[in-house]
């Protein structure tokens, strides 16, 4: 039996999955509403969020774009990017990983925001740069490479 432990400090890991959700060739982007986090009150994200503790990461994907926008039917088309944080010593949450999840809904499937999200839009990749998204620096650059990822996919 192993006796190991780690140090304190790095015994939790946040782990949040996204759904880069398309439909007609446009992505899905939600804004949080200003109730929900100050940090990140009226930004942008894609609908989604962290893995709860015991549970699978695909369960925890599908519980999330049930939550979050109504939708159980969806085609998974590609894992196009991720990116870890290790936060410095002057932030207040814990490292993470931030993965970005490529998938495609029916024309027809209607979306049903939760109460975190108060509006939606459905941007093309000459949008992306119009909106604050709440990982700043990188969900930018993360939509777009996925959006190249779809082009190629949908070729």
């Amino acid at each position: 039996m192993c006796n190991f432990f780690m140090p304190k400090e790095f015994q939790k890991f946040v782990i949040s999955q996204k759904g880069m959700v398309m439909r007609g060739g446009k992505c899905l982007i939600v804004r949080l509403v200003s109730a929900i986090d100050d940090r990140n009150s009226l930004k942008w994200d894609l609908p989604g969020g962290r893995i709860d503790v015991g549970e699978e990461g695909e369960t925890a994907f599908k519980r999330e774009l049930l939550e979050e926008i109504g939708i159980t039917v969806f085609t998974d088309l590609n894992l196009p990017n991720y990116r870890i944080y290790i936060p410095g010593a002057n932030d207040s949450f814990a490292p993470f990983c931030g993965i970005i999840r490529l998938v495609e809904i029916g024309a027809d499937q209607e979306i049903k925001l939760s109460f975190e999200h108060d509006d939606l839009r459905w941007i093309s990749p000459d949008e992306v740069n119009d909106y604050e998204y709440i990982w700043e620096g990188w969900m930018k650059e993360m939509i777009k490479k996925s959006f190249d990822i779809y082009k190629v996919i949908k070729k």
